[in-house]
């Protein structure tokens, strides 16, 4: 799969990994966009799980990352960001092979709204560890295939 753009989140993290990919093919333009940035976590940012448990007990009992966290990003508005990022990529790169470097939140909604994942079952899959290669195959009719889910092969 020739890469032709590279699109990032503007975060740190992901900034960094888009970089050493851009390093590897150097000739590919890198553009970061913060409608790719991880969910704001609001109340929960610098938590451990624990603390989560003891301070908001009833946003675990919510399907996997389908909470609202107080003073965050509500879920529905992460789903509608996951779409409108996936659109505005689509629309301006039709027919291109575009690596996008993102963080696990907004991926995993992405993904499960693209396969068609219902809400009550998004616990179903999960994407652990960091620089997972997942890709999506649109067709002509822009219907999206899931390709490779989570593939860290490149890093054995």
């Amino acid at each position: 799969w020739p890469i032709e753009r590279i699109i990032s989140s503007d975060l740190q993290r992901c900034a960094q990994t888009a970089q050493a990919i851009a390093a590897h093919h150097p000739r590919i333009e890198l553009t970061y966009d913060p409608i790719w940035r991880e969910r704001d976590v609001g109340d929960f940012a610098g938590l451990t799980f624990t603390d989560i448990q003891e301070k908001f007990p009833e946003c675990l009992n919510k399907q996997r990352g389908m909470f609202d966290p107080p003073n965050g990003e509500p879920f529905k508005s992460l789903r509608r960001r996951a779409m409108n990022a996936y659109e505005k990529a689509l629309a301006a790169h039709a027919g291109q092979m575009v690596a996008i470097v993102t963080h696990g939140g907004i991926l995993h909604t992405l993904i499960a709204q693209l396969i068609h994942i219902r809400e009550d079952s998004y616990g179903r899959f999960s994407l652990r560890g960091n620089t997972g290669l997942n890709i999506i195959e649109v067709t002509d009719e822009g219907e999206p295939y899931l390709i490779r889910l989570n593939d860290t092969s490149h890093l054995e």
